[in-house]
């Protein structure tokens, strides 16, 4: 079975920085324009049960939190040259974090995260193929247990007749 989680995105601006906001079901305060913070990646997650997520410490304060009632939140990834397929891995000593692949996660400074979805034994590796690199992720074999990124690489892999991941 696949593992999903879906969250929603929200950018509060300011002049000198944005922060990032990931909305959960309390309401999450804005930071105010005008609002001057450095830009800073240094997430936390402030408010009750920590729903509230801001890039750092100041647009936090900015927005009314004691930043003692805060915590570091998961590391925002550095930019990077990372594949787009969709091999989604755990980080972190609890493994909060969750990050689209091992290439992003690393990128934001983890190593040795663990798969959501490990890959079954019976899924076959793809051979060389020139298939997209588009992600439009499908699901194959007789639990539809195999994921791979795009139909063409299923195909690569030896899987016809797969169905839409999402």
């Amino acid at each position: 079975m696949k593992l999903s989680t879906f969250f929603f995105f929200a950018l509060a601006t300011s002049q000198a920085s944005a922060s990032l906001l990931r909305r959960t079901q309390q309401s999450c305060p804005v930071v105010p324009r005008g609002t001057v913070c450095p830009a800073l990646e240094a997430p936390v997650e402030c408010g009750q049960g920590y729903g509230c997520y801001y890039s750092n410490d100041c647009l936090a304060q900015a927005a009314g939190y004691n930043i003692h009632y805060c915590r570091q939140s998961c590391p925002v990834p550095s930019r990077n040259r990372c594949p787009t397929h969709h091999d989604p891995v755990l980080c972190g000593p609890e493994f909060e974090c969750e990050y689209e692949n091992e290439c992003v996660a690393n990128a934001a400074g983890f190593v040795g995260c663990h798969p959501i979805n490990p890959p079954s034994e019976s899924c076959a590796i793809p051979t060389q193929n020139r298939c997209p690199t588009h992600l439009d992720p499908v699901l194959c074999g007789s639990n539809y247990d195999c994921e791979y990124e795009n139909e063409c690489v299923a195909n690569a892999a030896g899987f016809v007749g797969c169905i839409p991941a999402w």
